[in-house]
């Protein structure tokens, strides 16, 4: 059987970082998202923290999110694994690399709830995080998209 959770639309985003939660209301919630170089590994990586609000733990947890190319197409998926459990109130800080992009505006997540052994997906949808590199396309694709940047 598998349980779907209904997706929240976020708070407005601002250049690579998204202030606010991203959450399915008492379920989960994505927290201190952001673009940037992993200083670590050198790569461009998706971080934030993965919040447990339900009643039940996840296990085998994968966040996708889909990188944008410049002209709306998907390039790749940004994908984030956890095997571990994460029991309910629990965190996750993941990281998510990617070898290229300009922004990303949603994540898929899909898990198994530990009780009962359901799989379960839940749907984030987002104002843009832009990468880093794409300043200047940023302030281009909001000139052109004055809707998106009355909410930046």
């Amino acid at each position: 059987m598998l349980l779907v959770l209904t997706a929240v639309l976020a708070a407005p985003a601002i250049a690579r970082t998204l202030p606010a939660a991203v959450c399915v209301p008492g379920v989960v919630c994505i927290t201190n998202m952001r673009w940037e170089k992993d200083h670590a590994t050198s790569f461009m990586t998706i971080f934030g923290t993965f919040e447990n609000n339900s009643r039940w733990g996840m296990e085998n947890v994968t966040l996708a999110f889909p990188v944008h190319d410049r002209g709306d197409g998907i390039l790749e998926s940004a994908l984030a694994t956890l095997q571990a459990p994460i029991l309910p109130g629990g965190q996750w800080n993941f990281k998510a690399v990617l070898a290229n992009g300009f922004y990303i505006n949603s994540a898929t997540l899909k898990c198994n709830l530990i009780e009962g052994g359901r799989g379960a997906t839940a749907a984030f949808n987002f104002l843009p995080i832009f990468g880093p590199d794409s300043r200047r396309e940023q302030k281009n694709r909001l000139k052109q998209h004055p809707e998106i940047a009355r909410q930046h």
